[in-house]
C-alpha cells in the first residue's frame, strides 16, 4: 500500500511537471503578436527546398532585461527595457537585432528603437518591440517573463 501512495504521489508530481515546461519552439505568423519567453523561438510558416534558402522564418528571442523602475519605486529616470532577437530564415539567412522600449544606450546616444528595419535575403522586414512583460518583487533582479514582437514584411 505503501509503494501504491509513493508511486501516486510521484506520477503526480511528474504529470505536474510536464505542464509547466514550456515548448521551445512555437508557431507564429507574419503580422500577428509573437509572445515569446526568453530563449524561446517562433517559427513563421513558410517551404523549404531542402537546402534551407527559402525555409520558415524564425524569430528566437536570445536574451531579454526590464530595468525600468519598478511600479513600487520612485526613480529619477523611467529606465528601459530591451530585448536581443535572431532572425533567420532556413539555413541562409540571418540577423540579431537589439530593440529597446524607453531610452536605451546601444551607440552611446540614448535613443528609442522599438523597431528594426532589416533584409533576410531579397525580403524586407521591420521587426517591432510591443512590450516586455516582467515579474517585479522588492529586492530581487526583475525577471523578464514575456517579450511580445511583431514581425512584418515591407
Amino acid at each position: 500500500m505503501k509503494r501504491l501512495i509513493v508511486a501516486l504521489a510521484l506520477l503526480g508530481t511528474l504529470s505536474q511537471c510536464a505542464r509547466d515546461v514550456t515548448p521551445s519552439r512555437v508557431q507564429g505568423r507574419l503580422n500577428e503578436t509573437l509572445s515569446l519567453q526568453p530563449d524561446q523561438t517562433a517559427q513563421l510558416g513558410g517551404q523549404s527546398d531542402g537546402s534551407g534558402a527559402n525555409g520558415a522564418l524564425a524569430v528566437r528571442v536570445l536574451s531579454a532585461k526590464d530595468e525600468r523602475c519598478p511600479s513600487w519605486a520612485n526613480c529619477v529616470s523611467p529606465g528601459s527595457a530591451g530585448a536581443t532577437v535572431l532572425v533567420s530564415q532556413g539555413t541562409a539567412a540571418s540577423d540579431t537585432l537589439q530593440l529597446c522600449l524607453g531610452l536605451c544606450d546601444f551607440t552611446a546616444s540614448l535613443k528609442e528603437t522599438d523597431q528594426v528595419s532589416f533584409n533576410l535575403g531579397a525580403d524586407a522586414y521591420v521587426l517591432h518591440l510591443e512590450s516586455i512583460h516582467s515579474r517585479e518583487k522588492p529586492g530581487q533582479p526583475t525577471a523578464v517573463e514575456r517579450v511580445n514582437l511583431l514581425l512584418e514584411k515591407k
